[in-house]
């Protein structure tokens, strides 16, 4: 029976139900012999009860789950959310940055979120090139292409890998395809149904349907030959590889020179291998690394995170505001990343990228092979305009992927004239004065350039003829 009170919310469980009094307590009751009915305590938004388990958004924006955890479904991230769904064995969350993010039992293919469709972009950098599949599924790749790496097949995925000089991708059939140079079969991947990939130095691993490891190419240090078990994720480095388990431990295999293999006790949310070390995402947000810290890259920071990447001699991590933090080496400024918020990151050899919070792809370090492509915007200032005559002007952009998109991102526009999204500038302007606003142009693979503009509309006056005779 329903205890007595008011209640803002309810939801139904497969033998408990949970509800958030007035006050913005929970209260659940029913079955609870795996702790379903037994909630935490504090002032939460609102809620989910799944078969055997629920979740609750408090006001701070967390998500926290209690009830039956076999599969990992309580082990909510550390993120700021708005909504959270439970379902089975897995659960998933709406992130505010519009991100959908799941856990628990993903093997299924439940708990692997369209991200790309609901956000932007996701990119991959390898060493010298960067792959990204679009938000339609198709993919895009640039910088060093000697061996094809950075020349995708045609077709939609919803992941890719770069490695040193090949890449793989997940098609939107659970299917592999790989691409690049061939030696040790690294571009022949195995059939079968996947639900996660990731691409190494010569080698690549991937997550089946049904929770194996599988790994192709390279193992000359054994970082292809893949443990028995069941595994969440799995992450290719330089001659190792390291995956997390389905109960939240890690194993690492292969090349443990430098101790990268030697992964650390406890319960992770994801983990990245780098050239010859290793980091992971604990699920309070904090961070671990092992193996080679001969720039610092092993050397932690303290803060907490949402996502983690290691490249080869340095590592980055999304904060929970959404703003990046790299650590070892900067040679090139590949450990020194931009300000602002982003949604996603990735570390490559001597570069990083990230995707901006408003869609927008940003890499930084080098770029003697185009990693980091640098658009120009023209024309740099547009003529003026008389109020009441026709008015047009072309933008172009050039240094990155055709085709570009054009937007005003600030600013207004004179009434009367509009920007096409190719470029086009036109129309008849209505009300005289000085316009400002910014155009932001971006290229098929989601690098954008900006310029601020100015149109000054001129009201001329046409005074009558006056005829004279003398």
């Amino acid at each position: 029976m329903p205890p007595s009170g008011t209640f803002t919310e309810v939801s139904a469980g497969a033998l408990h139900t949970c509800g958030i009094r007035s006050s913005g307590t929970i209260e659940c009751w029913g079955y609870n012999v795996y702790g379903m009915s037994s909630p935490p305590a504090g002032v939460f938004e609102s809620l989910d009860a799944g078969d055997m388990s629920t979740c609750a958004v408090r006001t701070d924006r967390s998500v926290t789950c209690w009830g039956y955890n076999a599969e990992g479904q309580c082990d909510a991230p550390v993120a700021s959310f708005s909504r959270v769904e439970t379902g089975y064995d897995h659960a998933c969350g709406l992130r505010t940055d519009g991100r959908i993010v799941c856990w628990g039992n993903i093997l299924r293919g439940a708990g692997i979120p369209p991200s790309e469709v609901f956000a932007a972009a996701r990119v991959s950098a390898g060493s010298w090139h960067n792959c990204l599949v679009r938000p339609n599924g198709t993919l895009g790749c640039w910088g060093r292409n000697n061996y094809g790496q950075a020349s995708p097949p045609s077709g939609t995925f919803t992941q890719v890998s770069g490695g040193e000089q090949h890449t793989c991708g997940l098609r939107t059939d659970g299917t592999l395809a790989c691409w690049g140079r061939n030696i040790y079969g690294m571009i022949s991947p195995p059939v079968g149904s996947f639900v996660q990939s990731s691409t190494g130095n010569t080698h690549s691993c991937a997550v089946r349907s049904y929770g194996t490891v599988a790994c192709w190419g390279n193992n000359i240090s054994g970082q292809s030959g893949a443990p028995a078990g069941t595994f969440r994720m799995v992450s290719g480095g330089g001659y190792h590889s390291c995956g997390l388990r389905t109960d939240g431990r890690l194993t690492c295999w292969g090349d443990n020179f430098s101790g990268q293999a030697t992964a650390p006790l406890g319960t992770y949310a994801q983990v990245a291998a780098g050239n010859v070390h290793s980091c992971a995402l604990r699920k309070d947000g904090s961070i671990a690394c092992w193996g080679d810290n001969s720039h610092g890259q092993a050397t932690a920071p303290e803060d907490t995170y949402t996502e983690i990447s290691a490249g080869e001699y340095h590592s980055c991590a999304l904060r929970t505001d959404g703003t990046v933090n790299c650590w070892g080496e900067n040679a090139d400024g590949q450990a020194t990343p931009p300000s602002g918020t982003f949604l996603h990151i990735t570390a490559g050899k001597s570069h990083t990228c990230g995707v901006r919070t408003n869609g927008v792809v940003l890499c930084w370090g080098r770029n003697d092979y185009g990693q980091r492509p640098t658009l120009a915007l023209a024309p740099s200032s547009l003529s003026n305009a008389d109020r009441g005559s026709a008015y047009s002007q072309t933008f172009s952009t050039s240094g990155g992927a055709s085709p570009y998109a054009y937007a005003v991102v600030s600013g207004t526009l004179p009434p009367g004239v509009e920007l096409g999204y190719f470029g086009t500038l036109s129309g008849t302007p209505t009300l005289a004065g000085t316009y400002n606003f910014v155009v932001r142009s971006t290229d098929n693979n989601y690098f954008a350039v900006e310029g601020s503009y100015s149109i000054l509309v001129v009201d001329h006056i046409r005074l009558p003829l006056v005829m004279r005779n003398y």
